[in-house]
């Protein structure tokens, strides 16, 4: 009876730790994971190759035979004939394009784009790209669409190193910008 017992207890070690493995070792859920930034929840990545970036926080992805557009989340970058509108569309740029990268959507906006969280490979983990736009200071944390305290934490971040938009004496936002228009 001993011996059958230390059997069972064993193979359920086993299991439990090859659960623990193929979950740990799974780039999906690696992805997934990197994507929680709080209220992302566990929204399957769609890969998908950028094709165009249209400014700093609009870029189009190739996903098999279709096109998406896509608006980054939680972030606002200067529009395209606003000071540093050049500058963030670049940095958008240098990030993802031509590259392959990784969709979590979150929603869509108004206009019929796809709103979402995209990732980049980095080495072994991802990186996520809304997030490297406000530690480069090409983009502000839109507050009203937050996906999360580590958004706001990268634009203080980026705004206490001077960082990007962050080096010019008064930015102004975007939505500040385009209410004035």
């Amino acid at each position: 009876m001993r011996r059958r017992r230390t059997k069972v207890t064993w193979m359920t070690l086993l299991i439990l730790l090859a659960g623990i493995l193929i979950t740990y070792f799974d780039p999906q859920r690696q992805l997934v994971n990197a994507a929680r930034v709080e209220e992302i929840g566990s929204q399957q990545a769609t890969p998908g190759y950028c094709t165009h970036v249209a400014d700093g926080d609009t870029a189009v992805l190739r996903q098999g035979t279709h096109s998406v557009r896509v608006r980054l989340g939680g972030i606002d970058a200067p529009e395209k004939d606003q000071s540093y509108g050049d500058q963030s569309k670049a940095e958008l740029e240098r990030l993802i394009g031509g590259k392959q990268v990784y969709l979590v959507e979150t929603d869509q906006d108004k206009y019929g784009r796809t709103v979402g969280v995209l990732f980049i490979r980095d080495g072994h983990s991802y990186r996520n790209v809304n997030l490297a736009m406000l530690e480069a200071g090409a983009a502000w944390h839109y507050v009203q669409y937050s996906l999360g305290s580590a958004y706001a934490e990268a634009e203080q971040r980026a705004q206490a190193a001077r960082r990007g938009l962050w080096a010019e004496p008064s930015p102004t936002a975007p939505w500040d910008y385009r209410h004035q228009r």
